[in-house]
């Protein structure tokens, strides 16, 4: 080691010392730090994009199955529609087909008032009852309150129609007792015009006769 001349203080041996080692880090500047961040943003970018799109793919998969619930209750609600339609005017069709039936049973006289009214209670329910079996229990029960007036209705025309045909035999029956009447009169004068007079003013307004036509079939 060399020795610096001191004078008489003799020599100093120089003291050694240690070079600071530099870090990587500081040796790069930090650009392995940055580089870190930045795969981390990077790796985080990717990440959010690929939630992002996994979220859009579930919120389409999921309108899609909406929308595809949606017209699969609109089918169902359309063919519930065409049920009801088809049984209500099947029902129309039936009730009114019977009621003409009937009716024209009371107006040539194959079918007394009796029967008519029997006929018409028991299949003008089966024929209501064979179209509402063919539709859902919940739509059932609507269509059949709507044809019970229309039942009722018809129900009523048939008691107008047998009212009218009772109104012909009472004018029927009033005709031949008059001739009767008539014929007694050659008999018992007095007696045939009291008789026919009752008669007809007792029972002229169910065979329809107006105030009018009793007075004069009395004279």
């Amino acid at each position: 080691m060399a020795r610096i001349p001191m004078g008489d203080f003799g020599a100093l041996v120089p003291e050694a010392r240690r070079t600071p080692t530099a870090s990587a880090a500081q040796l790069d500047g930090g650009l392995s730090q940055a580089v870190q961040g930045l795969a981390r943003t990077a790796g985080g970018i990717a990440e959010n994009m690929i939630d992002e799109r996994l979220t859009a793919e579930r919120r389409a998969a999921a309108e899609q199955a909406a929308e595809a619930k949606r017209e699969q209750e609109k089918q169902a609600a359309r063919a519930e529609r065409v049920q009801s339609l088809t049984a209500h005017a099947g029902i129309q069709t039936g009730l009114a087909d019977l009621h003409d039936e009937i009716g024209n049973g009371l107006s040539t006289g194959a079918m007394t008032k009796d029967d008519a009214r029997k006929q018409w209670g028991e299949r003008s329910q089966k024929v209501i009852g064979e179209q509402l079996a063919k539709l859902p229990p919940d739509i059932a029960p609507l269509i059949n309150a709507e044809m019970l007036g229309l039942s009722g209705r018809l129900s009523n025309s048939l008691e107008d129609k047998i009212r009218v045909n009772d109104k012909k035999e009472a004018d029927a029956g009033l005709m031949v007792y008059k001739e009767q009447m008539q014929r007694f009169a050659g008999t018992d004068m007095a007696t045939a015009v009291k008789q026919w007079e009752n008669v007809a003013r007792t029972s002229g307004a169910q065979a329809g006769w107006t105030p009018e036509k009793i007075e004069k079939e009395v004279q």
